[in-house]
């Protein structure tokens, strides 16, 4: 009886003509291995009929796979010509035992192939996705290794007969306004089922940042979506509109869990006292704007340690700001070329400077 694990000698051999031509490729040799498993005390053994799957790496589900079989003597012989790159080559053995190795093929369509493998019995992953009501299409892909599955009506999906292994599960969801992508990476035991926890869709942050988007007249669209946020833990917790051409700063973006906030050279007037809703922000940028007050509800963001207010048109700071006991986590603060030439000679906001790390300041940089 073979057992669980099997080294796999795998031997290029360079000896037989071209017979078919792909991908645009031309060669005069054929490039095979031969497959070996070692059955244990008994010695080594072909891997007579095993399924061979080579695809290119990190290609997406759809990609055509090269779909060979070795024969009663383990070989397997690879008779059409590659374009040149790396390539995943799956064996699977008796539909239970599996292993996945990279060949690289050579501009002159020499393959190189991992000398030795081990077998595993394949795993099961499964998992699911908390569905939103608006979803169109959902689905979940594992591009490493051409799977792709749709889910049941709960939201579930199975993925049987995965090689033992670090994979990347492919998360699509679509609605009537946007598709979200989402990756994430998982390992896959041998013989076991691994269970991956429910992936919630960002449907509610989306939206509310492709509403930000629209009352800013920008046209959102899902590229454009995504080249603006960064998320963690499934929520959007960063946006970068810099240069974006931002007039105003809506309520939507006050209802997300944001921690960096940067609108760095926009058209900005007003921070509206909502600022103080955003009470994760660890990093907050609106230099190179239009504002001229500065709210005093901004004191209130206690785990903030970066606010830049530089080049603006601010004229003074709400005595608020200055207390002792707010802004209690603030490392920097950047409040240079705007009008605080009064402000900078005072006493009391150059000892309440001092607290912070800063570059040199003089009288100049408070005046544009």
């Amino acid at each position: 009886m073979i057992q669980n694990r099997f080294w796999i000698l795998l031997c290029v051999l360079l000896t037989y003509s071209c017979s078919l031509d792909i991908a645009g490729a031309t060669s005069e040799t054929t490039n095979g291995a031969v497959a070996i498993v070692d059955t244990g005390p008994g010695g080594m053994q072909p891997a007579a009929h095993a399924s061979v799957y080579i695809r290119p790496a990190q290609a997406p589900h759809d990609t055509e796979v090269l779909q060979l079989h070795t024969d009663r003597n383990g070989l397997v012989r690879i008779d059409t010509a590659l374009t040149p790159g790396p390539y995943l080559c799956e064996f699977v053995y008796e539909d239970t035992l599996m292993a996945v190795t990279q060949l690289y093929v050579t501009s002159s369509n020499i393959i190189d192939i991992t000398d030795s493998l081990t077998l595993h019995k394949g795993g099961v992953l499964q998992g699911d996705i908390a569905l939103p009501e608006a979803v169109e299409e959902a689905t979940v892909s594992l591009p490493g290794l051409g799977r792709k599955t749709s889910l049941d009506s709960s939201g579930a999906f199975t993925f049987p007969h995965i090689p033992q292994g670090e994979v990347t599960l492919r998360y699509r969801v679509a609605s009537a306004t946007h598709t979200q992508v989402h990756e994430k990476n998982t390992t896959i035991m041998s013989g076991d089922t691994t269970h991956t926890p429910t992936f919630t869709p960002l449907e509610k942050d989306l939206e509310q940042v492709w509403r930000f988007m629209e009352r800013n007249y920008m046209e959102p669209n899902t590229e454009k979506l995504w080249n603006h946020i960064d998320t963690t833990n499934n929520r959007v917790s960063h946006m970068y509109f810099d240069r974006a051409g931002i007039h105003y700063l809506t309520s939507e973006i006050f209802s997300l869990p944001l921690r960096h906030l940067s609108m760095a050279h926009n058209y900005i007037t007003e921070i509206p006292g909502e600022i103080q809703q955003l009470n994760k922000l660890t990093h907050l940028d609106f230099s190179r704007n239009n504002i001229r007050e500065v709210p005093a509800e901004i004191a209130s963001l206690n785990r903030c340690r970066k606010i830049d207010l530089s080049m603006n048109e601010i004229e003074d700071l709400p005595a608020r700001m200055l207390e002792d006991n707010t802004l209690r986590s603030l490392d920097y603060i950047y409040l240079a070329h705007n009008y605080l030439v009064n402000l900078a000679q005072d006493a009391a906001f150059n000892d309440w400077l001092k607290k912070f790390s800063y570059e040199a300041w003089a009288e100049d940089q408070y005046s544009r």
